[in-house]
């Protein structure tokens, strides 16, 4: 046990020098040998000075709480990620301001680009003349590059459901339509002319069907397509000559019967132009095919005998006329059976290049 200072010789007061006030605990052998045991006060023998081990590492762990507490708090500086956000934020609130501001603007811009778009591409308008509704006679003609002449002969022919080749079925000239019995559509398509017009023709006038139709013009090589149950007589003053005959096709087969399933052109029986029958003249009989063709482009036909009761013998008399079907046409038939009969008004036609 140490007397005196180790640094001065001091007198040691509770190991502490009460001249230069060096604590000589640290220095004690027994402290050294006992650091890790906290003596207490009854167990301190007598005579002997209790060491102050204790208490002088306590000082230190208050000086340095003491130090801690007085060491600044680092100040954070605003990182760039959040300077960006600031900017961006502005930015939102800056656009969203000028959107309210000019979408009155831009909404009433819009109404006058649809109003004048809806003004110039009018296929047809629809007008009043002595009873009796027409569509407008030159917009499904804008493009037509050439007349069709006015001298020719007389023509007539009723027309149903099926499709007719202006040159061959029918021959070129500016005809009248007149229903005759039935409803359904007339359509017009003409690649070459740019000709893309239909008619309703029927009964009900909320639908602008009408029973009568002037000035339909029919250039050589646009397809005529009559759909639904009506029957039309076409007549003309000015038919021009055929550009080809028509005539049983040489290397057509037998009418081919088809079930409700999926059919390939090519494989499954051979291409042609087909007329289309219901097998069966039950009232309650009907089919639905749909056609999708080799360039990709599809087309649905419908065929049901209760739906035609009011026209005598419609399908069996008449039923689909002039069906062209490219090798690599996929028919998915539903429905009752129906025929395919080679059609008599066969023609050359290049198949590969066919588009409904």
């Amino acid at each position: 046990m140490l007397k005196k200072c180790t640094l001065c010789g001091g007198r040691l007061s509770g190991g502490k020098c009460e001249f230069c006030g060096l604590n000589n605990s640290l220095y004690d052998r027994d402290y050294l040998k006992n650091s890790y045991e906290v003596p207490s006060a009854s167990s301190t023998p007598a005579g002997r000075a209790a060491p102050h081990r204790q208490s002088s590492g306590g000082s230190s762990d208050k000086r340095q709480i003491k130090r801690r507490q007085k060491d600044p708090v680092p100040r954070r500086t605003p990182s760039r990620s959040s300077s960006k956000m600031r900017k961006l934020a502005l930015l939102l609130i800056i656009a969203i301001i000028l959107l309210f501001t000019l979408l009155p603007a831009l909404i009433q811009a819009g109404k006058n680009i649809l109003q004048e778009f809806s003004a110039s591409y009018s296929v047809s308008s629809l007008q009043t003349d002595t009873g009796s509704d027409f569509y407008d006679d030159s917009s499904p003609y804008l493009y037509v590059t050439r007349d069709i002449p006015e001298s020719g002969g007389a023509y007539e022919t009723v027309l149903g459901n099926g499709y007719y080749l202006v040159g061959v079925h029918i021959p070129e000239g500016i005809y009248t339509a007149e229903l005759k019995e039935g409803t359904g559509s007339f359509h017009i398509t003409d690649e070459e002319n740019m000709i893309y017009d239909y008619i309703w023709f029927g009964d009900d006038e909320e639908y602008n069907e009408v029973h009568y139709q002037e000035d339909i013009r029919l250039y050589n090589g646009a397809w005529v397509s009559i759909d639904d149950t009506v029957f039309l007589t076409l007549t003309t003053d000015n038919a021009q000559p055929l550009t080809s005959e028509s005539g049983p096709n040489p290397s057509a087969g037998s009418a081919v019967i088809l079930d409700a399933d999926t059919y390939i052109v090519g494989e499954d029986f051979a291409e042609g132009i087909y007329h289309l029958y219901l097998e069966t003249a039950l009232d309650t009989a009907d089919s639905s095919l749909e056609l999708t063709y080799p360039d990709g482009n599809s087309d649905y036909l419908w065929m049901s005998n209760s739906s035609y009761s009011g026209i005598q013998n419609y399908y069996s008399d008449h039923g689909i006329k002039n069906v062209v079907l490219p090798a690599g046409t996929v028919l998915l038939l539903e429905g009752d059976n129906i025929v395919l009969q080679p059609s008599e008004e066969y023609f050359d036609i290049d198949y590969h290049s066919y588009s409904p």
